[in-house]
C-alpha cells in the first residue's frame, strides 16, 4: 500500500510538473495580449482612448470649418438659383394660364418647380450636416471634460454611504438600459445609412444620364421628342439635368448628416460603455468597503421613530385644516343648491368650466354669476381639500421610504453578517420585497396617471375656463346699456363676482400645480425606493443557491459559439483573400513612429544576449541538475524533473528560440494590424503542438532510461496520456482564445467558455489521474467501516466517479453552479442522516413492541403475551412506519427548502379530490374521517366482544359455536353501523345504499366464488351444520376439529395440529361427519381384537373385554359399553369393542382407545389368554427338491 500510494504521489507530482509547463508555455501568449489591447480604436494608429478622441474631436471641428465655408458660398449660389427658380416659375405659370394646353410649359412648370422645392432641400440638408457635426463636437468636449481618475475617485467619495451604493447601483442599471438603447440606436441608423447609400448611388446613376443625354443632345445624336422642338427639348433637358444635380447634391448631403449621425450614434454609445465600465469599477471598489453595523441600523431606526412622531404631528396638523375645508365645502354646495334650484341652472361640469349660456335677461346673468362663482368656491375648496390629502400622503410616503430604507439595511446587515438561518429565510425575504416593489410600482402608475390628469386639469383651467371667465365678463360688459341699463347695482355685482371667479379659479389652478409638483415629488421617491428594493432583491438573488457570478459563460453564449468560431474562420479567409505585402509594409511602418527604436533595438538585444547565455548554460545546469537529484534522494523527483526538462530545451534549442524571438518582436514592437497578431497566434498553435509531442516523448524516453524516476512501468501510459491531453488542450486553448479575443467580438462568450473548458479539462486529468485500483489501495483495511467503504467503492466507483465529474463541471466558476452544487451536496448528507435516524427510530419502536407483545425464554420460540398480540404488534409496527415516513416527508422537504406548513396540509385535506363543484365534494380529509369512523367501529366491536359479551358468556353457559355466531354477527352489525356514521360525518348518507349496492354488484361480478362462500357463512351461521369446537369428518383427509369460521371458510386442525382451510359453500355441499351435532356423547372407533381358537370359552372372553371397557373412567356406563363377537378369522375369534364417552372428551378419544388397548392387553396377558398370530412357513431350495 505504501508503495502505491508514493509512486501516485509521484505520478501527481509528474503531471502537475507538466501542467506548470505547459502553462508556462502557454502563458507567453499573455506577452503580447498586451499589444493587442493596445490595438488602436481607427485602423491606422495607435493612441490612447483619449487622444484618439481628442484627435477626432479636432478633425470634426476644421471639417466644420471648412464646410461651413463650403456651405456657405454654395448658399449663396442655391439662394440665388432658387430665387431665379421662382421668378421664372412665376412667369410660367402665367403663361400657363394662357397655354393650359402646352406640353412644354407644364412639363417646365413641373422641373421649376421640383427645383425650388429641391433647393430649399439642399440647403436644409447642409444645415443638418453641420448641426449632426455640432452635436458630434459638443458631445466629445463635454467627454474630454471629464477626467476618468477624477470621475472616479469622485464616485468613491459620492457613492461611500449605503445609500450611495444603492444610488450607484440604480446608476449602473439606468447607464446599462441606456447603453443598450444607444446600441439600438447605431444600429437603427447603420441600416438607414445602407439606404441612404442606396438612393445616393441612384441619384448618382440618374445625373450620369441625364449628362449622358445632354452629351448626345449636343451631338445631335438624341432622338426627336414628340409636341417639342428642339430648342424646347434642350432647355427641358437642362433644367432636368439641373434637378438631377440637386438631387444628387441632397443625396450626397444627406449621406454625410446621415454619417455624422452613425458617428455620434458610435460615440455616445462608446463613452456610455466607457462610463459604464466606470460605474461598475466604482461598484466594484465601493461595494467592499460599505460596512452597515448593528449600532448605525439602531440609530436608524431611532430616527425614523422620531419621523414617524413627527408625521403624527404633521397629520393632526393636516386634519384639523382638512377638517374646516370639508365643514366649508358642505356650507358652500349647500348654498350652491339652493341658488342652483332658484336660477333654474345644474351644478355640473357645464356650470364648473362656464360653458353655460344665459338667456337674454339680466335674471339669468345674474343667476349665473352668482351661481358660477360659489361653484368656483366650491371647486377651490375641492382643490385645497386634495392638496390636503395629498400632502398627508406625501409625509406618509416619506416616512415609509426611511422605514423601507431601514428594513434593506437590516437586511444587507443580514447578508454580510451571514445571519439568515436558512435559505427558506433568504426566500421569504425575497417574496416579502418582491410583493412591496409590485405594490410600489402599481402606486406608481397611480400617481402618475394621477398627475397626468391634474396637469390636463391645470392646462384646461388656464387655457379654456379663464377664457370663457373672460369672454363672460365681455359678455356682461357688452349688455350695460341694454340688460344692465336699469339694473347698475347688479352690473356691477356681476362684474365682481366675475373677477373673483377668475380669483378662484388661478388660485385652484396654482392649489393643482403644487398637487402636480406633490405627485412628482411622490413619484421620484417611489422611484428611488423601487430602486433600493431592486438592489436588495438583487443581493438576494446572490445569495440563493441558483445565483450564478457575473463572468459565468450562459446557455446562449454557448449556443452562439459555433456561430462565432465560424464568423471567426470566415474573416480570416477574408483577410487572406484580401492580403497585400504593401499594406502589411504599411501597418509595420506605422509603427515606427509610437515606439522608441533605441529601445526597441535594446529589447532585441538583450533578448539574443539571453539566448546565447541559455545556450551554453542550459547544458550545465541540466548536468548540475542530476547530480543534486542523485544525492538528495528525498527532492529526486523534482530536480531530475528540471533536468530531464533542460534537456529537452538544449535537444531542441534552435525551434525554441525561433519562436521566442518572433514572441518578443510582436511583443515589443506595435503593429496595427491586429490579424498579424492573430496569424502569429494561429500559427503557432501547430508549432507548440508538435514541441508537446516532442517533450511528452522524452519524458518517456527519460523516465524508461533512468528506471522509471519518475512513475512506475503500470502507471507511465496513464499519465503521459493525461499529461498529452492537458499539454495539447491548453496549447490550442490558449493561443486560439487569444487570437479570437484580437478579432474583437465583443457579444461573444467563447473566450470565457475556452478558459472554463481548460479549467475543467485540468480538473478532470487530476481526477482520471488516479485509478480505481489506487483509490482501493489508500482506504485503510481497518476498523470494519473502511471495510463497508471500500466495498462500496469497489461496487459503485464508476458512478461515483460520474458523480465527481458531475460536480467538477458544474462547480466550475464559468460554469457557476457552485453553490447549487454544494447546496445539494449538503441536502443530500442531511437527507441520509435524517434516513438512517428514522431507520434507527422504526428498529427502536419494532423492538420495544416486540418485548412488549411477546415473551421468549432461552432456547425456545417467541410466544404472544394475550390474545391478538401479533395483530396488535402488527398494527403499530404500520403505524410508526407511517407516522415516521409522513414525519420524515415533512423534515426532508424542509431540508429541501419545499416547507409544508399545517395550512398546506390543511389545503390538501380539504380540497376536493372527487365530485368537484357538487354540494358534496369527496376530499381526502372525508375519506380519513370515514376510515376512522370503520378503524374505531373495529375497536368498539373488539372491546363490546370481549368486554361485554364474554361477561355475558361466563355468566350464562353458551356454546362455543353459538359464541362464535354471537359475536361475528354483532361485530359486523358494529361495523356496519361505524360506516353509516362515518359517511353521515361528511355528509355522503345518500351514497350508501349506492355504495352496498355497487359493492354487492362488484363482488358478485368480480368473486363468485367469494360470494358464495360468504353467502354460505350466515347460513353455517345461522343453520349451525358445524360449529366451533365441533369434531368432523369431510372425506378421509379432512378430519380434524373446527377451530374458526370465517366469512371465507371454515378453520379445521387434525391431531397432528396441522390446520385444514375448508372453503364455506363446500361444508355445506358435502356429507359431513359431526360427532358433536345432536348428541351428548360420542363413541370411539371399534377396536378389533382376535382371540385363539385355543381358549375354548367365547363367553368368557366376552365378559372379560366387556369388563376392560367399562373399566375405563372416562367410558359412560350409559349407553354401556358395546362388546361382540364379530366373526370367526383364520386364525381365532374376531371381537368388536366399542365405548361411548361424554362430547365434552371428543378430543381425547384416540387417547382413551389408546388406553382400553393398552389395559385389554394387560388384562389378557393376566388370564393367560392369547391373541390370534399369523403362522408363516417358510420352505427352502434343498427341502423343496426334496419334496420333489
Amino acid at each position: 500500500m505504501k508503495k502505491s500510494v508514493m509512486s501516485l504521489i509521484r505520478g501527481v507530482v509528474l503531471f502537475l510538473g507538466v501542467a506548470l509547463s505547459g502553462m508556462s508555455m502557454v502563458s507567453a501568449a499573455d506577452l503580447i495580449s498586451e499589444a493587442g489591447k493596445k490595438l488602436s480604436l481607427t485602423p491606422t494608429m495607435i493612441k490612447s482612448i483619449e487622444q484618439a478622441r481628442q484627435e477626432q474631436r479636432d478633425a470634426l471641428k476644421k471639417e466644420n470649418g471648412e464646410l461651413e465655408k463650403i456651405f456657405k458660398e454654395r448658399g449663396k449660389k442655391l439662394t440665388a438659383d432658387g430665387e431665379d427658380a421662382k421668378n421664372k416659375l412665376a412667369e410660367v405659370k402665367q403663361r400657363v394660364t394662357q397655354s393650359p394646353t402646352s406640353t412644354f410649359l407644364l412639363k417646365k412648370q413641373e422641373l421649376l418647380s421640383k427645383k425650388t422645392g429641391m433647393v430649399s432641400d439642399v440647403q436644409r440638408a447642409h444645415d443638418g450636416v453641420l448641426r449632426a457635426i455640432g452635436a458630434h463636437i459638443v458631445l466629445l468636449d463635454q467627454y474630454l471634460a471629464e477626467s476618468t481618475q477624477k470621475q472616479g475617485q469622485k464616485m468613491n467619495a459620492q457613492f461611500g454611504s449605503f445609500e450611495g451604493l444603492e444610488d450607484l447601483e440604480q446608476k449602473v442599471e439606468d447607464e446599462h438600459t441606456r447603453t443598450e438603447q444607444l446600441k439600438k440606436k447605431k444600429e437603427a441608423l447603420a441600416k438607414e445609412l445602407k439606404s441612404i447609400k442606396q438612393v445616393a448611388e441612384s441619384k448618382e446613376q440618374e445625373y450620369a444620364q441625364k449628362v449622358q443625354e445632354q452629351e448626345a443632345l449636343r451631338k445631335g445624336e438624341s432622338k426627336s421628342v414628340p409636341g417639342l422642338t428642339a430648342q424646347q427639348y434642350s432647355e427641358l433637358l437642362s433644367l432636368a439635368l439641373d434637378g438631377a444635380a440637386l438631387a444628387k447634391e441632397l443625396a450626397v448631403a444627406q449621406l454625410q448628416e446621415k454619417q455624422q449621425e452613425v458617428a455620434l450614434a458610435e460615440n455616445e454609445f462608446f463613452i456610455a460603455k466607457i462610463r459604464l465600465d466606470d460605474l461598475e469599477a466604482a461598484l466594484r471598489t465601493v461595494k467592499p468597503s460599505i460596512v452597515v453595523t448593528a449600532e448605525q441600523i439602531e440609530n436608524a431606526k431611532e430616527e425614523v421613530e422620531k419621523k414617524q412622531q413627527e408625521f403624527l404631528t404633521t397629520k393632526a396638523r393636516y386634519s384639523e385644516e382638512l377638517e374646516r375645508v370639508k365643514k366649508l365645502r358642505t356650507e358652500k354646495e349647500a348654498r350652491l343648491k339652493t341658488l342652483s334650484a332658484r336660477y333654474g341652472i345644474s351644478v355640473d361640469v357645464e356650470l364648473y368650466e362656464w360653458r353655460f349660456e344665459p338667456k337674454s335677461t339680466y335674471e339669468s346673468y345674474v343667476g349665473l354669476c352668482a351661481t358660477g362663482l360659489l361653484g368656483a368656491q366650491v371647486q377651490l375648496l375641492d382643490a385645497q381639500e386634495k392638496r390636503i390629502e395629498r400632502s398627508i400622503d406625501l409625509e406618509r410616503e416619506k416616512v415609509e421610504y426611511f422605514q423601507e430604507l431601514v428594513d434593506i439595511k437590516e437586511t444587507y446587515y443580514k447578508l454580510a453578517m451571514r445571519r439568515f438561518g436558512s435559505r427558506e429565510a433568504i426566500a421569504e425575504a425575497s417574496k416579502k420585497y418582491i410583493e412591496k416593489k409590485t405594490a410600489l410600482e402599481a402606486m406608481l402608475k397611480t400617481h402618475q396617471t394621477k398627475k397626468d390628469e391634474a396637469d390636463a386639469t391645470v392646462i384646461r383651467l388656464q387655457n379654456q375656463v379663464l377664457e370663457r371667465i373672460k369672454k363672460r365678463r365681455d359678455d356682461v360688459q357688452a349688455q350695460k346699456d341694454t340688460f344692465f341699463k336699469q339694473h347698475a347695482k347688479e352690473f356691477l355685482t356681476c362684474l365682481a363676482q366675475l373677477d373673483r371667479a377668475r380669483e378662484y379659479t388661478v388660485s385652484r389652478s396654482e392649489l393643482l400645480e403644487s398637487i402636480v409638483k406633490s405627485y412628482t415629488e411622490s413619484i421620484g421617491i417611489l422611484q428611488k425606493s423601487i430602486g433600493h428594493l431592486r438592489f436588495i432583491l438583487a443581493e438576494l438573488e446572490t445569495s440563493t443557491i441558483w445565483a450564478r457570478p457575473p463572468y459565468a459563460v450562459s446557455w446562449a453564449g454557448i449556443k452562439n459559439s459555433a456561430v462565432d468560431i465560424d464568423l471567426f474562420a470566415a474573416d480570416v479567409r477574408l483577410y487572406f483573400a484580401q492580403f497585400s505585402l504593401p499594406a502589411v509594409w504599411s501597418s509595420i511602418k506605422a509603427g515606427l513612429r509610437y515606439i522608441d527604436l533605441f529601445e526597441f533595438i535594446l529589447g532585441l538585444g538583450f533578448l539574443l544576449l539571453v539566448l546565447i547565455v541559455s545556450r551554453f548554460s542550459l547544458p550545465v545546469l541540466t548536468r548540475w541538475l542530476f547530480i543534486v537529484g542523485k544525492k538528495h534522494t528525498g527532492w529526486s523527483t523534482f530536480f531530475l524533473f528540471w533536468a530531464m526538462f533542460f534537456s529537452f530545451v538544449v535537444h531542441y534549442f534552435a525551434r525554441i528560440a525561433v519562436w521566442v524571438f518572433l514572441l518578443f518582436v510582436f511583443a515589443l514592437y506595435p503593429i496595427a494590424d491586429p490579424y498579424l497578431y492573430i496569424i502569429f497566434y494561429l500559427l503557432s498553435i501547430p508549432y507548440l503542438l508538435y514541441l508537446s509531442n516532442r517533450l511528452i516523448a522524452h519524458m518517456k524516453a527519460f523516465n524508461v532510461k533512468y528506471d522509471y524516476v519518475f512513475v512506475g512501468a503500470d502507471f507511465q501510459k496513464r499519465v503521459l496520456a493525461l499529461a498529452s491531453v492537458l499539454l495539447y488542450a491548453s496549447v490550442f486553448i490558449a493561443f486560439f482564445r487569444q487570437a479570437f479575443v484580437l478579432a474583437k467580438y465583443p457579444k461573444s462568450e467563447l473566450p470565457d467558455i475556452l478558459l472554463a473548458i481548460n479549467f475543467i479539462i485540468f480538473q478532470l486529468s487530476l481526477i482520471f489521474l488516479i485509478s480505481k485500483e489506487q483509490v482501493l489501495s489508500v482506504i485503510p483495511p481497518r476498523p470494519e467501516g473502511w471495510l463497508w467503504v471500500k466495498e462500496q467503492v469497489n461496487r459503485f466507483y464508476y458512478l461515483i466517479l460520474a458523480c465527481v465529474v458531475t460536480v467538477i463541471v458544474m462547480s466550475n466558476p464559468y460554469v457557476g453552479y457552485g453553490k447549487l452544487v454544494l447546496h445539494v451536496i449538503s441536502q443530500l448528507v442531511y437527507t441520509a442522516v435524517l434516513i438512517r435516524i428514522l431507520f434507527w427510530a422504526h428498529s427502536l419502536i419494532k423492538g420495544a413492541a416486540s418485548h412488549i407483545f411477546f415473551s421468549q425464554e432461552e432456547d425456545e420460540a417467541a410466544r404472544e403475551r394475550f390474545l391478538y398480540a401479533k395483530s396488535w404488534f402488527g398494527l403499530i409496527i404500520i403505524f410508526s412506519f407511517i407516522v415516521l415516513g409522513i414525519g420524515g416527508l415533512l423534515l426532508a422537504a424542509q431540508i429541501w427548502g419545499w416547507p409544508i406548513t399545517v395550512a398546506d396540509i390543511r389545503f390538501w385535506l380539504t380540497e376536493p379530490i372527487i365530485a368537484r363543484g357538487t354540494t358534496t365534494p369527496i376530499s381526502a380529509d372525508a375519506i380519513m374521517q370515514v376510515v376512522f369512523f370503520v378503524f374505531g367501529g373495529f375497536l368498539v366491536a373488539i372491546g363490546f366482544n370481549r368486554f361485554v359479551l364474554q361477561k355475558v358468556f361466563d355468566l350464562v353457559p353458551v356454546d362455543s359455536g353459538l359464541q362464535h355466531a354471537i359475536s361475528s354477527v354483532l361485530r359486523y352489525i358494529i361495523i356496519a353501523l361505524a360506516i353509516f356514521l362515518g359517511f353521515q360525518s361528511v355528509g355522503l348518507v345518500g351514497m350508501i345504499t349506492y355504495l352496498y349496492a355497487v359493492l354487492l354488484v362488484g363482488i358478485g361480478y368480480m368473486a363468485k366464488d367469494s360470494a358464495v362462500d360468504f353467502i354460505a357463512y350466515f347460513i353455517i351461521l345461522i343453520q349451525r351444520p358445524v360449529k366451533v369446537g365441533d369434531y368432523v369428518k369431510i372425506d378421509e383427509h379432512t378430519v380434524g376439529v373446527v377451530r374458526k369460521i370465517t366469512p371465507k371458510s371454515v378453520i379445521i386442525v387434525r391431531r397432528n395440529s396441522t390446520p385444514i382451510i375448508v372453503p364455506n359453500s363446500y361444508i355445506l355441499g358435502k356429507p359431513i361427519f359431526n360427532w358433536n351435532y345432536a348428541r351428548d356423547f360420542t363413541a370411539f372407533d371399534d377396536i378389533s381384537v382376535s382371540i385363539s381358537y385355543s381358549e375354548k370359552d367365547p363367553a368368557k372372553i366376552r365378559k372379560i373385554l366387556e369388563g376392560v371397557v367399562a373399566g375405563h373412567p372416562l367410558v359412560l356406563k350409559s349407553p354401556k359399553p358395546v362388546v361382540r363377537l364379530d366373526g370367526f378369522g383364520d386364525y381365532g375369534y374376531q371381537f368388536v369393542l366399542r365405548g361411548y364417552v361424554s362430547s365434552v372428551h371428543t378430543l381425547a378419544l384416540l387417547e382413551i382407545a389408546s388406553d382400553v388397548r393398552i389395559a385389554l392387553v394387560n388384562k389378557l396377558q393376566q388370564e393367560g389368554i392369547e391373541l390370534a398370530s399369523v403362522v408363516v412357513s417358510i420352505v427352502g431350495q434343498s427341502d423343496s427338491k426334496k419334496m420333489d
